[in-house]
């Protein structure tokens, strides 16, 4: 009986310590049980479902034995969610599994850096989130760092072996350091004084060749061809041992260093010397755009005193070495597969420099040819991808230079006509590219940061996804649809004329597949269509006798807003009263100095108000220098003296032809008058349209309201008016 009873008690010790032990067990356990069995039977829906269920109850793990269960959770589910097109849960788990990852490194010692560098890779590829970007004349977003031959907007491009003058805005040109002399391919260089980036390339690429340079031996082969390139006229980019961070690198830590360090002195050596005896010389330091697994661009970057550029080689390849498996991070890390995405492949660089630094794609090269394992399609598809987004979604991008040649596999252009063609296609249709070949200033910027004023706007977006499925979107604003746009690059227009002024959304739709989201971007209109991130108020111009339902209304909002008329004493305009001279004169130089100076400073004299206005229009030829200005600066102003004060006011090359306007054919106005050609090319440009049948009416005053109508067309020449006389 005693025995009994002793095991009894050892057996209700037991349920005790089994009950405690269960209830004592943390709340997430049943959850972390739930996944272990979901995971072991490999039904994925099962497995995100726990997953999900564990995540909700063990957000932020506290300890390493709670990292331990969930870092594997979440780096199961993150595959699964990719799979099912939910990028945004996919790209949640990712960054979980890194921050757990890291944590038991730094309080376990577990090594996982393989895998965080594996799994950042794929992170890199979700966190592009669709961007809106806008083709304008001010692109806002181009950075200016004020490099040597930085230009502050546009981009330059070209390619190696062949440069087509005229169209080209860069060349490429390749030099084998220590075996081969800049100045014996002199015959390579344009007659035009483009840019061109000279690649010294190292041949063997390793630490004894760098060595070499390090040494002072070959000082004086180095400084002669910097002498050579001193007498060129062109911009000189200098393009000194690319690629290093593709070089064979050691995978001892200590042997790589030392050709990090040996890397990094021989480039500022050689960029020292170009300081010296080059002063048309612009550095440029260039990795490839995806390392190898020891290292990073930055990691071998010499300083930014000895850098003037920093470019990259990308090149876009199918690799017969692609799972195309959702969720492979191999494939993300070297943009294979899913994951062949020129456009993000360029990233980490521009990430790791464009804040400082301006950026050249200082090769390129989409392979095609079939026999080689490439597909035609794909390298155009690619071709056209990265020449349309590469200064639109990189607005840091100054220059892309193409490898036009068949090195290891066929990229030469003239070999692939379809290829030629996107080629030539995408650039002209690239409004930064073409910018250089115009001499213009026009870019993109996004849309977020957009301020201008245009009746239309041309929009652009990018959205890409690591999947198989097109990718589309669409545009609506406040909820009204504006375009379906089922292809790259997403081009809609955008009518902001017909937006009533304030507050307005822009909705970007974007879908992949079984992905779909919306992207919202609130925007102000104001007056004569002036967009704005910022809230605009409304306007009220400050004159008493002028209203909105006024003919000369808008005519007298857009002079008063360009700073070129103002009110009388009392505070009104006085659009009735006939204009006098000195205000003729006055709105003239204002228009002059607007247009050539950008803004209007000018402002009234001390002993007569006038003053200014009349010593400006004797200086830039609106009015003669002889002329006694006091004499006449009272007296009301004819039409024919209004038209010969204000043509001077711009260049002729404004007042272009829109309307048939014979000679003598304005009734009142012959040829021979001396006034007769300001008259008829203001009325062949549109600005002015004469009464009934066409007459000027010479001798007759004007008033002010037409004079607010005349400023307004010769300012804005959309605003000009069509008339046919003959």
């Amino acid at each position: 009986m005693k025995r009994l009873l002793f095991f009894i008690f050892l057996s209700a010790i037991a349920v005790v310590l089994c009950f405690n032990t269960f209830a004592a067990q943390p709340e997430y356990m049943p959850y972390f049980w739930k996944y272990t069995g979901a995971a072991s039977e490999g039904d994925p829906d099962a497995i995100l479902k726990a997953v999900n269920d564990l995540d909700a109850v063990l957000p932020n793990p506290s300890n390493v034995d709670e990292h331990n269960k969930m870092i594997w959770a979440v780096f199961k589910a993150a595959p699964i969610c990719e799979e099912k097109g939910d990028y945004d849960k996919a790209l949640y788990y990712y960054e979980k599994f890194v921050k757990y990852a890291t944590y038991l490194m730094e309080n376990d010692g577990q090594d996982f850096a393989e895998n965080i560098k594996l799994t950042q890779a794929i992170i890199r590829h979700l966190s592009q989130t669709p961007e809106v970007y806008v083709a304008c004349d001010e692109p806002y977003d181009v950075p200016y760092y004020g490099a040597k031959h930085e230009q502050p907007y546009g981009t330059f491009f070209g390619k190696c072996a062949e440069f087509e003058e005229g169209y080209e805005t860069g060349h490429l040109i390749y030099v084998q350091f220590f075996n081969e002399t800049i100045s014996s391919f002199h015959y390579l260089f344009p007659s035009e004084p483009v840019y061109t980036m000279v690649a010294w390339n190292v041949p063997n690429e390793n630490k004894s060749d760098l060595d070499k340079v390090n040494s002072g031996s070959w000082d004086d082969y180095i400084i002669s061809d910097l002498k050579f390139l001193s007498t060129l006229e062109h911009k000189i980019l200098l393009r000194f041992g690319a690629e290093v961070n593709c070089w064979d690198i050691p995978a001892d830590k200590a042997q790589r260093d030392e050709l990090i360090e040996s890397y990094k002195n021989a480039f500022r050596r050689i960029s020292s010397l170009a300081k010296e005896y080059t002063p048309n010389v612009a550095m440029v330091y260039s990795p490839n755009d995806v390392s190898n697994m020891y290292v990073t661009p930055e990691d071998f970057y010499p300083g930014d005193d000895y850098v003037d550029w920093v470019g990259m080689s990308s090149y876009c390849v199918l690799s017969n070495e692609a799972s195309g498996k959702t969720g492979d991070r191999v494939d993300a890390l070297y943009f294979r597969g899913l994951f062949d995405n020129p456009v993000a492949k360029i990233r980490e660089v521009v990430d790791a420099f464009g804040d400082r630094k301006p950026i050249l794609i200082s090769e390129c090269g989409f392979a095609y040819a079939p026999e080689e394992g490439q597909n035609t399609q794909h390298a155009t598809e690619k071709l056209r991808e990265f020449y349309t987004y590469v200064n639109m979604v990189y607005p840091q991008v100054k220059g892309v230079l193409y490898f036009n040649a068949n090195f290891e596999r066929r990229y030469k252009l003239s070999e692939c006509p379809e290829l030629l063609d996107t080629f030539r296609n995408t650039i002209r249709e690239n409004a930064g590219m073409q910018a250089m070949v115009n001499g213009e200033q026009k870019g993109y910027t996004r849309f977020s940061t957009y301020e201008g004023n245009a009746k239309t706007i041309d929009l652009y977006a990018r959205a890409a996804y690591p999947s198989n499925e097109p990718v589309s979107v669409s545009y609506s604003v406040d909820g009204n649809g504006v375009a379906n746009a089922p292809t790259f690059p997403y081009k809609a227009t955008l009518d902001i004329s017909a937006l009533s002024q304030g507050k307005h959304v822009l909705t970007l739709a974007v879908s992949c597949g079984n992905y779909y989201k919306t992207f919202e971007y609130p925007f102000y209109v104001g007056e004569n269509n002036t967009v704005s991130q910022k809230e605009i108020k409304p306007f009220k111009l400050p004159f008493n006798d002028v209203s909105e339902s006024d003919w000369f209304y808008n005519d007298v909002k857009t002079a008063y807003l360009n700073g070129l008329i103002n009110g009388k004493d009392n505070g009104n305009y006085c659009p009735e009263d006939n204009m006098t001279y000195a205000e003729a004169v006055k709105l003239a130089s204002c228009m002059h100095q607007l247009y050539y100076e950008k803004a209007v400073t000018l402002s009234n004299g001390t002993v007569n108000w006038y003053d200014t206005y009349a010593e400006y229009a004797k200086n830039v030829g609106i009015l003669s220098p002889s002329c006694d200005f006091d004499k006449i600066a009272d007296t009301k102003i004819s039409r024919k003296e209004f038209v010969s004060v204000f043509f001077p006011a711009l260049p002729a090359a404004e007042y272009a032809v829109i309307n048939n306007i014979g000679d003598n054919a304005i009734p009142d106005v012959t040829s021979d008058n001396m006034y007769a050609p300001c008259v008829y090319a203001f009325y062949r440009a549109g600005i002015l349209t004469g009464s009934d049948g066409g007459y000027f009416n010479p001798e007759s005053n004007i008033k002010r309201s037409e004079v607010a109508a005349i400023l307004t067309r010769m300012f804005d020449p959309s605003a000009r008016k069509n008339i046919t006389l003959s």
